[in-house]
Protein backbone atom coordinates (compact mmCIF):
# COMPACT_ATOMS: atom_id res chain seq x y z
CA UNK A 1 0.00 0.00 0.00
CA UNK A 2 1.63 3.55 -1.30
CA UNK A 3 1.49 6.63 1.39
CA UNK A 4 -1.37 8.54 -0.50
CA UNK A 5 -3.74 11.83 0.36
CA UNK A 6 -6.17 13.74 -0.85
CA UNK A 7 -4.58 16.84 -2.64
CA UNK A 8 -5.37 20.12 -4.45
CA UNK A 9 -3.75 23.01 -6.07
CA UNK A 10 -4.88 26.55 -6.85
CA UNK A 11 -2.88 28.37 -9.93
CA UNK A 12 -2.78 32.16 -11.32
CA UNK A 13 -1.12 34.19 -12.73
CA UNK A 14 -0.56 35.47 -16.37
CA UNK A 15 -0.59 32.63 -19.35
CA UNK A 16 -0.03 32.64 -22.64
CA UNK A 17 -2.16 30.59 -25.26
CA UNK A 18 0.75 28.25 -25.73
CA UNK A 19 1.27 28.12 -21.83
CA UNK A 20 -2.30 26.87 -21.64
CA UNK A 21 -1.97 24.08 -24.08
CA UNK A 22 1.58 22.94 -22.05
CA UNK A 23 -0.67 23.35 -18.28
CA UNK A 24 -3.45 21.02 -19.27
CA UNK A 25 -0.92 18.40 -21.02
CA UNK A 26 0.51 18.41 -17.39
CA UNK A 27 -2.89 18.54 -15.61
CA UNK A 28 -3.96 15.38 -17.88
CA UNK A 29 -0.58 13.57 -17.12
CA UNK A 30 -1.18 14.27 -13.61
CA UNK A 31 -5.04 12.55 -13.28
CA UNK A 32 -6.23 15.40 -11.65
CA UNK A 33 -9.59 17.38 -11.85
CA UNK A 34 -12.40 19.65 -11.00
CA UNK A 35 -13.48 17.93 -8.03
CA UNK A 36 -12.68 15.12 -5.78
CA UNK A 37 -13.48 12.11 -7.30
CA UNK A 38 -12.95 13.10 -10.94
CA UNK A 39 -9.95 13.51 -13.52
CA UNK A 40 -9.75 14.93 -17.04
CA UNK A 41 -10.22 12.30 -19.71
CA UNK A 42 -8.52 14.53 -22.46
CA UNK A 43 -6.03 17.37 -22.67
CA UNK A 44 -8.79 19.50 -24.35
CA UNK A 45 -11.31 18.72 -21.65
CA UNK A 46 -8.22 20.07 -19.40
CA UNK A 47 -8.01 23.20 -21.41
CA UNK A 48 -11.95 23.44 -21.56
CA UNK A 49 -11.63 23.62 -17.50
CA UNK A 50 -8.56 26.10 -18.01
CA UNK A 51 -10.46 28.75 -20.61
CA UNK A 52 -13.79 29.78 -18.55
CA UNK A 53 -10.65 30.63 -15.15
CA UNK A 54 -9.30 32.93 -17.57
CA UNK A 55 -12.69 34.58 -18.73
CA UNK A 56 -13.91 34.80 -15.12
CA UNK A 57 -11.32 36.03 -13.88
CA UNK A 58 -10.43 33.50 -11.48
CA UNK A 59 -7.58 30.81 -10.20
CA UNK A 60 -8.06 27.63 -11.05
CA UNK A 61 -8.73 25.35 -8.57
CA UNK A 62 -7.92 21.32 -8.80
CA UNK A 63 -7.97 18.11 -6.89
CA UNK A 64 -7.75 14.60 -6.65
CA UNK A 65 -8.20 11.29 -3.99
CA UNK A 66 -5.32 9.46 -3.42
CA UNK A 67 -2.42 11.14 -4.25
CA UNK A 68 0.99 9.43 -3.61
CA UNK A 69 2.75 11.21 -1.15
CA UNK A 70 0.26 14.28 -1.49
CA UNK A 71 2.22 16.21 -4.32
CA UNK A 72 1.85 17.16 -8.03
CA UNK A 73 5.58 16.69 -8.80
CA UNK A 74 5.01 17.59 -12.45
CA UNK A 75 2.68 19.86 -12.55
CA UNK A 76 4.25 22.02 -9.36
CA UNK A 77 7.33 21.77 -11.84
CA UNK A 78 5.14 22.85 -15.14
CA UNK A 79 3.89 25.92 -13.04
CA UNK A 80 7.30 27.05 -12.57
CA UNK A 81 8.06 26.63 -15.98
CA UNK A 82 5.32 28.95 -16.83
CA UNK A 83 5.69 31.65 -14.16
CA UNK A 84 2.43 30.63 -12.75
CA UNK A 85 1.92 31.02 -8.88
CA UNK A 86 0.30 28.05 -7.04
CA UNK A 87 -0.59 27.15 -3.77
CA UNK A 88 -0.58 22.85 -3.28
CA UNK A 89 -1.81 21.10 0.06
CA UNK A 90 -2.32 17.51 1.06
CA UNK A 91 -4.32 16.14 4.09
CA UNK A 92 -1.53 13.81 4.99
CA UNK A 93 -0.62 10.36 5.79
CA UNK A 94 0.24 8.69 8.61
CA UNK A 95 3.70 8.30 7.47
CA UNK A 96 3.84 12.16 6.56
CA UNK A 97 2.11 15.35 8.02
CA UNK A 98 -0.30 17.18 6.06
CA UNK A 99 1.90 20.14 4.03
CA UNK A 100 0.96 23.31 1.80
CA UNK A 101 3.45 24.75 -0.56
CA UNK A 102 3.39 28.25 -1.84
CA UNK A 103 5.52 29.47 -5.27
CA UNK A 104 5.28 32.76 -7.35
CA UNK A 105 7.59 34.10 -10.28
CA UNK A 106 10.73 35.82 -8.59
CA UNK A 107 11.09 33.20 -5.46
CA UNK A 108 14.38 31.64 -5.61
CA UNK A 109 14.15 27.90 -7.48
CA UNK A 110 15.12 25.37 -5.36
CA UNK A 111 16.19 22.05 -6.72
CA UNK A 112 12.54 20.00 -6.98
CA UNK A 113 13.51 17.94 -4.43
CA UNK A 114 13.21 20.91 -1.84
CA UNK A 115 9.92 22.38 -1.34
CA UNK A 116 9.58 25.95 -1.53
CA UNK A 117 7.35 26.47 1.43
CA UNK A 118 5.59 24.53 3.16
CA UNK A 119 2.79 24.57 5.98
CA UNK A 120 2.02 21.80 8.24
CA UNK A 121 -0.82 22.19 10.49
CA UNK A 122 -4.04 21.27 11.97
CA UNK A 123 -7.14 22.61 10.33
CA UNK A 124 -6.40 25.60 13.40
CA UNK A 125 -2.97 25.54 13.52
CA UNK A 126 -1.41 28.75 11.20
CA UNK A 127 2.08 28.64 12.00
CA UNK A 128 3.75 28.04 8.87
CA UNK A 129 6.79 25.40 8.97
CA UNK A 130 9.86 25.66 6.44
CA UNK A 131 12.48 22.58 6.02
CA UNK A 132 16.06 23.14 7.26
CA UNK A 133 17.12 22.07 3.53
CA UNK A 134 15.16 24.86 2.00
CA UNK A 135 16.40 27.56 4.48
CA UNK A 136 20.21 25.92 4.12
CA UNK A 137 19.83 25.98 0.27
CA UNK A 138 18.62 29.54 -0.51
CA UNK A 139 21.47 30.35 2.44
CA UNK A 140 23.59 28.97 0.36
CA UNK A 141 22.87 30.50 -3.22
CA UNK A 142 21.76 33.58 -1.47
CA UNK A 143 23.30 34.70 1.08
CA UNK A 144 21.53 36.14 4.47
CA UNK A 145 20.14 38.93 2.51
CA UNK A 146 18.47 36.88 0.35
CA UNK A 147 17.26 34.49 3.18
CA UNK A 148 15.61 37.10 4.62
CA UNK A 149 14.18 37.80 1.23
CA UNK A 150 12.93 34.59 0.43
CA UNK A 151 11.26 34.92 4.41
CA UNK A 152 9.50 37.74 4.18
CA UNK A 153 8.04 36.31 0.22
CA UNK A 154 6.89 33.49 2.18
CA UNK A 155 5.44 35.22 5.04
CA UNK A 156 3.68 38.07 3.24
CA UNK A 157 1.90 35.54 0.25
CA UNK A 158 2.34 32.15 1.88
CA UNK A 159 -1.90 32.88 2.65
CA UNK A 160 -2.79 35.36 0.37
CA UNK A 161 -5.06 34.55 -2.49
CA UNK A 162 -3.70 33.14 -5.84
CA UNK A 163 -4.15 35.93 -8.24
CA UNK A 164 -6.70 35.04 -11.33
CA UNK A 165 -5.53 33.27 -14.30
CA UNK A 166 -5.10 36.26 -16.79
CA UNK A 167 -4.21 35.37 -20.96
CA UNK A 168 -0.76 37.26 -21.51
CA UNK A 169 0.48 38.05 -24.95
CA UNK A 170 3.74 35.63 -26.41
CA UNK A 171 6.99 37.54 -26.37
CA UNK A 172 8.64 37.70 -29.17
CA UNK A 173 12.76 37.41 -28.87
CA UNK A 174 14.14 40.26 -30.19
Amino acid sequence: MSDRSSAWIYIGGPITEEGIKTLAEAIYNEGIGDDWDTRFKTEDEAEAHIRPAIEEGTSLHLFKNEVVGGYFGDLEATCRELDLTYRRGDNGHYAYSATAVFWQPGMIKLPDSLEVGSHAASNSDDEMLVGIASVIAVLDKEGPDGLAKWARVLQEHFLADIPPLTLAKATVPA
